[in-house]
Formats: C-alpha cells, structure tokens, sequence
C-alpha cells in the first residue's frame, strides 16, 4: 500500500507525516471514489457497481493487478454484501458455512471442528492441535503500528461502512444467517 511503501523508505526522503495521517488520506480518497461509485447505480439499486473501474485498478490479468487490489481497495475488500451475493444468487444457503471472523480468532479450533462435521468429514482427518477447543492459534499477522487510529476517520469508516453493513445483515437474515447477523451488529459497532 502506498502508505507502507512511504514508510519503507530512507527516513530523510519521507513526508513528515505519520503512517496514520497517510492511511487517512488513503481511506478518505477511497471513501470518495466508493461513495461516486455506488451513487452512479442508485441507491438501493440491485446492480453492483464494476469497483475495480471505480477504483482505477487495472484488468486482473496485468501484472500491476496485485498491486493495484491491495494498495486501493483498502475499504471495498469489507464490502461482505457485495461479495456474497452474485453467491447467494448461484448456490442454495444451506451450501455456506459463515463465520464472524472475531469468534474464528477467539477459538479456531471450535470452527476447524465444525467445518470438519459441516463439510462431512472424518474427525480424525483434523490435525490433533485442532482438536483441542479453546485451543489459539499463532497469529497471522503480526504487525504493530505506533499511535492510534484517529477518531475522525474510524468515524468516517464507520458511517461509509454503515449502508453496507445494514445491507449486509439483511441479506444474511434474509439467507437464514439471522444469528451470525446479530453477532456481527455486536462486533461491529455502527
């Protein structure tokens, strides 16, 4: 992303600005983009906007692609509604397993159970650290940052996110998914 790029570099080349004043002004430009992206299909409309053009990605089969989807689609890769439901449209609800990735983390090895009995699978398939519940995993990402997220951009976020989220929750109750909805309205604050 461009603010880890800027961070990466010689301190002495480098804005003087902080990581956090960076991913701001990273998000609210793609605040901006989003919200002209999604007003141009109407709102409440059942199309979903093309974002990779809204975005100004290049086609998935460049070699920039990867670059391009990871350094610009900081808030669009958090748009669940509009990734689940060219899904939802092709396959019945019983053929999905959702997870509230907050609980994943808090007990991996419950959900590793679970998708092993879900999918039909023999216990003893499941590798034996994962057997054990309340078992944790080593974490993925390890990365740290100094200073906190300011308050006025996660204020941003959350009312750019608020419309989708919304959306979100109603598909998914909509699907069966009632309960994984209440329990995203409880981590997901709006």
């Amino acid at each position: 992303m461009w603010w880890q790029k800027q961070a990466s570099k010689d301190p002495s080349d480098r804005p003087k600005t902080t990581w956090s004043e960076m991913l701001a002004a990273q998000i609210d430009g793609e605040i901006i983009r989003l919200s002209a992206c999604y007003a141009s299909v109407g709102p409440g409309s059942v199309t979903l906007p093309d974002l990779s053009s809204c975005l100004g990605l290049s086609h998935p089969y460049t070699s920039t692609y990867d670059l391009d989807l990871f350094a610009n689609r900081l808030l669009a890769q958090g748009l669940y509604a509009d990734e689940l439901q060219p899904w939802f449209e092709l396959f019945p609800a019983e053929s999905f397993l959702i997870w509230v990735s907050e609980d994943f983390k808090s007990d991996p090895a419950a959900h590793m159970q679970q998708l092993v009995r879900w999918l039909g699978l023999d216990m003893q398939l499941l590798d034996p650290k994962l057997r054990e519940a309340g078992r944790k995993l080593k974490p993925v990402h390890g990365r740290t940052y100094d200073g906190a997220a300011n308050a006025e951009v996660v204020s941003r976020m959350r009312r750019f996110f608020e419309p989708h989220n919304r959306r979100l929750f109603e598909m998914l109750e909509a699907k069966g998914f009632g309960a994984v909805a209440a329990r995203m309205r409880q981590v997901w604050p709006q």
